[in-house]
């Protein structure tokens, strides 16, 4: 049958038996991301943290010999 909201009606094919999901179930409002896309993001965040710990200091730095409180 046609999805609420879409224009054409939704296919599958009978030949394999009953069709099952590729991905995982997630509950609703979750994200399902794959083991290595998940440890990539966990890099990328730990990369942004420490970035965003050395700009802090910088700052830090600057603002104390400026006189400025941070």
């Amino acid at each position: 049958p046609r999805a609420p909201g879409s224009r054409e009606a939704r296919w599958a094919h009978l030949l394999g038996g009953p069709i099952t999901s590729a991905m995982p179930s997630v509950p609703d409002g979750e994200v399902y991301l794959p083991d290595t896309e998940l440890a990539a993001l966990k890099a990328r965040l730990a990369a942004t943290e420490a970035e965003v710990a050395r700009l802090g200091a910088i700052v830090a730095r600057l603002c104390g010999e400026l006189g400025i409180a941070s």
